[in-house]
């Protein structure tokens, strides 16, 4: 490994008493706790998205992926971090560059090396060096006027971005609204000029990659109903007549997909695999016949192997320039907004066992509320004794951004 000093030194401030006050834990569990994951034969960490999806994501999962290199606990049976991820397919999402810093194959928007080698690939000049804005940073701007136009595909913003107030008043403020949707009832389709039919994940073709690296193949168990196209076809579309009334490229398309849907999505997978090579998830002895034939494979498979990878650095190599992993040294820094007097409580969004993410589909079955009939905030008994409220009483919840009234209910959790 490298780095590991400088990581040695910033975290000499976050003394056991410190983070045991920060995290509101007792100083022995701590203890314990770190015994229990430095000794033990094998350590596993699984986390959802209490660690992902937070300001400083990011540096969350630096920190445990640090513990587990300090500790060894990387590369061996039972051992490492997993991340159980909120979305299907998540893990194949990064792999093709699905955010607004990130380039196919685990490449990187600001290093210019790999810029240039996806700029090959696509046979153009340059890739644009400054990254995208995040999904926060689009509706900010097309509240502000600085977006004037959004397609929106495979998300309901209107109902599960944070800050709903702000992000409705963008919808609507914004001069050309796209909503490539599944179904017309989802939320954000009200705020369409235009509404293009999609197909849904009965309909689609293609792959997907699960937590353990491993590739599936996708086909549709349904016709798509009338109109409705593969999210990425109508794109293409769209692209490709936009294309056409630009200045020509010497007759070279940049989008060389048919539209059909098999034909297209296989040539599109197939740019992909040849955005892997030399990648530390190469795919590039992968194909569909092979996937159709011997079933889902593990990345990575480089061409000339028939199997992939079972298990990630088990020889102690990393995907960096010379081979050894890095420590991130990141210093701490507090929540982005801390608990005052006029907001003394954190107020953190659960999950729901027969409830799926924003309720666009699941919300509109009756039985489906069989286990929790409706929303209620859940509080310590401890601070509900404090404030005199019994369970189901209602409370009136504040925030910044908005307030409702909602049964209280005791929680020991």
């Amino acid at each position: 490994t490298s780095g590991f000093d400088a990581l040695k030194t910033t975290v000499r401030e976050c003394t056991p008493d410190k983070v045991a006050q920060v995290c509101g834990i007792d100083k022995d569990a701590l203890f314990q706790a770190a015994r229990l994951f430095a000794t033990s034969a094998a350590t596993l960490s699984l986390y959802c998205q209490g660690l992902n999806q937070s300001s400083s994501g990011t540096a969350k999962n630096a920190a445990l992926i640090n513990l587990h290199l300090a500790t060894a606990q990387i590369g061996k049976p039972g051992a490492g971090p997993f991340s159980l991820t909120g979305q299907p397919n998540a893990m194949g999402g990064r792999e093709v560059g699905g955010l607004a810093n990130l380039l196919s194959a685990h490449r990187d928007l600001a290093d210019p090396e790999h810029r240039a080698e996806v700029a090959a690939l696509w046979g153009v000049d340059e890739v644009p060096s400054h990254p995208g804005k995040t999904a926060v940073e689009m509706f900010e701007a097309a509240a502000d006027g600085r977006i004037k136009a959004l397609w929106i595909s495979c998300t309901n913003p209107a109902q599960s971005m944070p800050d709903q107030a702000a992000v409705r008043r963008a919808l609507a403020r914004c001069e050309f609204v796209v909503v490539q949707e599944a179904f017309s009832t989802t939320a954000t389709c009200a705020y369409a000029d235009l509404l293009l039919p999609a197909t849904t994940w009965g309909e689609k073709t293609g792959t997907v990659t699960n937590s353990e690296r491993r590739i599936s193949r996708v086909r549709p168990a349904v016709t798509p109903p009338g109109e409705a196209r593969h999210d990425w076809s109508a794109a293409v579309d769209f692209a490709q007549r936009l294309e056409a009334r630009l200045p020509r490229r010497a007759g070279v398309t940049l989008f060389p997909y048919a539209l059909d849907a098999e034909a297209g999505a296989e040539a599109i997978w197939n740019e992909h695999r040849e955005s892997t090579r030399g990648r530390d998830l190469d795919i590039t002895g992968l194909s569909w016949a092979m996937l159709d034939a011997k079933g889902p494979q593990q990345w990575p498979l480089p061409e000339g192997q028939t199997t992939g990878r079972v298990r990630l650095y088990e020889d102690g190599v990393f995907p960096t320039a010379d081979g050894r992993a890095r420590f991130v040294d990141t210093p701490y820094k507090p929540v982005a907004e801390q608990r005052e007097a006029r907001y003394p409580f954190s107020l953190n969004t659960g999950r729901l066992r027969d409830q799926w993410h924003g309720m666009s589909r699941t919300g509109t079955l009756g039985r489906l509320f069989g286990h929790v009939a409706e929303p209620v905030v859940q509080m310590n008994p401890q601070d509900m004794a404090r404030r005199q409220l019994k369970d189901g009483e209602l409370v009136h919840v504040t925030s910044k951004r908005g307030a409702i009234v909602l049964p209280a209910q005791g929680s020991s959790e």
